[in-house]
């Protein structure tokens, strides 16, 4: 196995249990709904799931409603 690979192996498993507790926490938030009554709480995880990336190295935002 190559050092590179190797090293991505290394990173997966030293952050293997923050990565499940912020899935845990993302399959939590509602996420889809077309009823208006949740349309606040659907966009505030949208800007959730946006923090995440973007704490992650991503270029992640929320297009305006």
């Amino acid at each position: 196995m190559s050092d590179k690979l190797q090293a991505v192996f290394d990173q997966i498993e030293q952050n293997f249990e923050g990565a499940v507790e912020r899935l845990r926490q993302l399959l939590g938030m509602p996420s889809i709904s077309t009823d208006p009554a949740y349309r606040e709480t659907t966009a505030q995880t949208a800007a959730s799931l946006s923090n995440l990336l973007t704490e992650l190295g991503f270029d992640a935002s929320v297009p305006p409603n």
